[in-house]
Order: C-alpha cells, then structure tokens, then sequence
C-alpha cells in the first residue's frame, strides 16, 4: 500500500498538471507518467497474493453468521467476496485506463507536437480526476480499513489520499533534483520549479495534519465503540 500510494500520487499530479496547465510541472510530467502506468500492471501483480490469501487476511470473509457481527451485517453490501474481488478488479481497470491513456497521448504529442493531444489528455483529466477519487476510495476501504471492518471513517479514503500525494511530492523533489544532477533535466528545472514543489509539499503537510486531527478529535469526542477502538488500539 505504501508502494502504491507514491503510484496514485503520481497519477493525480499529471491530472492535476492537466487540470490547472500548471506549467511548472511539465519538467517533471514525464516520469510522473511512467511512475503512475506502474499502477498497471505492476501493481496488480504485487496485489495477487492479496487477493489470493485474502480470506486468511481479512477476518470477515471467514464469518458464519453476519448477523451476529452488527457491523458486517450493516456494510454486507461492501464487505462480501464477491464485491471484494469484482471492486479489486475494477479499481485496476479504471487506474490502468487513465494513467495508460494519459501517457500514451503524451508520448504521441512528442512525436508530432499536435495540440490535438493537448486535448486528448484534458479529457483524460477531466473524467480522470473523479475517477481517481472513487478508486483511491474503494482501494483503502477494501485493501486497508477492512482488516478492522468494524471502524466507521467518512475519511478514510481523504486520509490516504493526503498521504499518498505527500510522500510523491518529497518523493518528486528527490527525483527532478536527482535527473537535474545527471543532465537530462538541466535546462528545464529551473529554481521556481523547486520552489513550487516545496510549497504543495507544505500545503500537503498542513492538509495531511489537519485531517488526522479533526478525525480523531471528532471520533474521541464522540466515544462512540465502533470508532474510538481504532484509535485505543493505536495509541
């Protein structure tokens, strides 16, 4: 999961690059792209095992009676295999689709320079970018939260997200000064170029750090069992 955090972070700076034509990114566009298509199939395949020891790591496959445990019963609909496996399955599709698609129209642009491609992946950004959020989402809950299905989080999803893109932007910092270093960034990474990485790095900082606050002020203020254990568990 921490391998594929620094993928999705990737994933979502090319379509954030799209998004915004926030020029600056465009010296680091390129290996962002070829972080982000390791999403599939690299992933998929360091992701086998899990799916394949999944009913010995997740303790809710192997309950008899769900109505006994009040929280499967209340999330069946999610936490079942079927679902499990077909989401798993899914999430890879849609996250092979846009970081695949956005490369491919990048790479085609570097041929012929056609502002057509321009287009392409603006499109790509456009759908790409809920795409994500939904994937990203149903990836955490599945692969993450579900080993403990009884804590009740609306940000579980947010929670990862935050980190996931700030570890690849400290990450993106390394790299564009490492490429920088051997030559093949030098003419284009310029000072600004640092600069703003370091100012999303802070503002990731600050969001990463908001966001596990507030969650775990409300949970402990709240008491409530289904959600305080995580934290207890934790501390």
């Amino acid at each position: 999961m921490f391998c594929l955090s620094l993928c999705l972070g990737a994933l979502f700076l090319v379509i954030l690059n799209h998004l915004f034509d926030a020029q600056w990114m465009l010296p680091i566009r390129r290996f962002l792209e070829h972080l982000a298509c390791q999403l599939f199939p690299t992933m998929l395949f360091l992701w086998i095992p899990i799916g394949a020891l999944a009913p010995q790591i997740y303790p809710w496959m192997s309950v008899t009676d769900i109505e006994a445990d009040h929280a499967l019963h209340a999330k069946q609909l999610l936490f079942n295999k079927t679902a499990f496996y077909v989401a798993s399955g899914l999430i890879f599709a849609v996250w092979g689709l846009v970081a695949h698609g956005l490369r491919s129209a990048s790479l085609a642009q570097d041929k012929d320079g056609a502002a057509v491609h321009t287009r392409t992946m603006r499109k790509y950004a456009a759908f790409g970018i809920f795409a994500f959020a939904f994937s990203l989402t149903g990836a955490a809950i599945y692969w993450m939260k579900a080993l403990q299905h009884q804590f009740f989080s609306t940000m579980y999803g947010v929670v990862y997200f935050a980190g996931s893109v700030w570890v690849t932007v400290i990450t993106t910092y390394w790299l564009m000064l490492y490429f920088r270093n051997r030559g093949e960034l030098r003419d284009v990474a310029r000072e600004v170029s640092f600069h703003d990485c370091g100012k999303l790095f802070f503002a990731f900082t600050v969001f990463y750090a908001y966001i596990h606050f507030s969650q775990y002020f409300l949970i402990w203020n709240g008491g409530m069992p289904e959600e305080t254990f995580w934290y207890v568990a934790r501390e």
